[in-house]
């Protein structure tokens, strides 16, 4: 709530039109609700339970499940996206990419690491180190799609052929700020893990680096 109130309401989500040209900005504003909890579940649970190496696979395990949760959502029921299982039939229906199946794969392998590393039949410092790599892979691919030009060349014909048209103006302006900023929220996830990773496992000091980062870069 309080990052919430940094930002005027008129730009939180920066000015997403209603209708159908505001949809794909509002799917990536949906995700980045979503990894601010996931990054409240990294540093959260550890911090309730003192930090041990044990905790931290916990938290890696509250957050990659949490972005997995949304993946799932997206790939399943939503409408919106093109590859998505629930989007109708019809010209604007593709099959689901490659790339979605890749980054769908890493979550959901980091996820049962972290499982693994819970329950004591994976190394815990492994797992940390493999979160912050995912973050930084992520947050480095999406922060690059940063200009109105390759969000129509990347984003729109892989994942919105529905709005190829209808989103411009407005919405492509509210989109074109959305997903590099779904990638900024990935490098702040990184930070806070490399952070945790540095100060031998203190949650206090992760938490606070996640969320100053995070009003430093969605304003």
């Amino acid at each position: 709530a309080g990052l919430l109130c940094l930002r005027r309401p008129s730009e939180w989500p920066r000015a997403v039109p209603p209708g159908p040209a505001g949809a794909p900005a509002a799917v990536f504003n949906g995700a980045i609700g979503a990894f601010m909890v996931a990054g409240a579940a990294f540093s959260g649970i550890p911090l309730l339970s003192q930090g041990s190496n044990v905790d931290i696979s916990a938290g890696v395990l509250g957050a990659s499940g949490m972005i997995l949760l949304r993946m799932s959502y997206d790939l399943c029921l939503n409408r919106t996206l093109s590859e998505s299982f629930a989007h109708p039939p019809g010209p604007t229906k593709k099959p689901v990419g490659s790339a979605h199946l890749v980054f769908v794969a890493m979550t959901l392998a980091l996820a049962l690491l972290s499982a693994g590393a819970l329950f004591g039949h994976a190394s815990s410092d492994l797992c940390l180190r493999l979160w912050m790599s995912y973050t930084a892979l992520r947050g480095l691919v999406l922060s690059s799609i940063n200009t109105g030009e390759q969000v129509k060349q990347l984003v729109l014909p892989e994942m919105f052929l529905a709005f190829e048209d209808a989103n411009d103006g407005s919405g492509l302006v509210a989109l074109t700020w959305a997903v590099p900023a779904l990638g900024k929220v990935f490098l702040c996830l990184c930070l806070q893990a490399c952070v945790f990773y540095f100060t031998s496992g203190s949650s206090t000091w992760a938490c606070g680096a996640f969320v100053f980062a995070l009003a430093v870069v969605l304003r």
